[in-house]
């Protein structure tokens, strides 16, 4: 009896756990760096945490806070992101 006989050291389901947990700890890491408030883009280091302080103090100073559109904010501060690229036309 061959115990090998379709089994060269990993089958398929072998290799997408391995894929998975492979992710899953590339994952982490990014989560783990961005809840920091910086991770490294195009080498390099990228600081969110300007942008989440200034999230903070919209949402708790701002005088009138019923009036805060979060998705408006969200989307006004990638606007502001894409502009600052300086590429008219094709951002």
């Amino acid at each position: 009896m061959n115990l090998f006989k379709n089994n060269y050291g990993f089958n398929r389901s072998g290799i997408i756990v391995i894929l998975a947990l492979g992710w899953g700890f590339w994952a982490g890491v990014m989560a783990d760096q961005a809840a920091m408030g910086a991770f490294h883009w195009f080498g390099k280091k990228v600081d969110l945490q300007l942008i989440s302080e200034a999230w903070n103090v919209i949402q708790h100073a701002y005088v009138d806070r019923a009036a805060i559109k979060p998705q408006a904010v969200t989307y006004g501060a990638v606007g502001g992101m894409v502009d600052a690229l300086g590429d008219t036309g094709h951002s």
